[in-house]
């Protein structure tokens, strides 16, 4: 299983080829492919190689799906016998991505097969079909 740990935004995500997620906000339009080249760490289920602080020429590849909003977080302050009372809310906005691609220093040992890419299955896997019982067949085992 090949992952990788990226860093966008200041916070840093386990990603992996395929995986949907949501990072912090950038500057992108849907349909648009960005790299994020801050790969800290990544691996392949045997072999593991960590950046210092980052891998040289690692590259995850994603394309953007669309923004979307988070949960409402509720800010509510209050101080006691004071009549002071104070509530907010927030937002906070997400860039939606979807991973296309990765560019690593790690060999894939699993790699993902797609449908299109399978041989056409040759063997005749038919079974025999039982004989058919008629009304003469019948009365010949009785």
């Amino acid at each position: 299983m090949l992952y990788a740990i990226v860093k966008s935004g200041d916070k840093q995500f386990h990603v992996e080829l395929g995986m949907k997620l949501e990072l912090p906000l950038f500057d992108a339009q849907p349909g648009d492919e960005v790299e994020l080249n801050e790969v800290l760490l990544c691996s392949n289920g045997d072999e593991v190689v960590v950046g210092t602080p980052l891998i040289e020429k690692a590259v995850v590849k994603v394309t953007v799906l669309g923004e979307s909003k988070g949960d409402k977080i509720v800010v509510f302050k209050m101080k006691r016998r004071k009549k002071y009372r104070n509530k907010t809310g927030h937002r906070q906005t997400y860039t939606s991505v979807k991973i296309t691609e990765m560019i690593l220093p790690v060999i894939d040992n699993n790699p993902v097969i797609e449908e299109a890419d399978l041989p056409e299955d040759t063997t005749d896997n038919q079974t025999e079909a039982a004989p058919e019982v008629t009304a003469e067949t019948a009365t010949e085992t009785k």
